[in-house]
């Protein structure tokens, strides 16, 4: 694993993992950007629904995969 300060000048990601607040997504994803390619998987776990549509007002792919967490208590 190599940890970075700064995504600008790095090569693409194999996979981008998004793991924020629903309302951090398009932030966080946004902030990705130096890394995403094309051949990029985007993994989303996160808490809810409409992750997916909120990745995708940042990035044109079909390589979102999405996992939805509930909770109960």
């Amino acid at each position: 694993m190599k940890v970075v300060t700064t995504l600008e000048g790095q090569p693409p990601a194999d996979l981008l993992f998004v793991a924020v607040k629903s309302y951090q997504t398009e932030g966080a994803v946004r902030s990705a950007l130096p890394v995403i390619g094309e051949r990029t998987w985007i993994l989303s776990t996160q808490n809810g629904i409409g992750n997916v549509d909120r990745i995708r007002k940042v990035v044109d792919t079909e390589r979102i995969i999405t996992g939805i967490i509930y909770s109960s208590i």
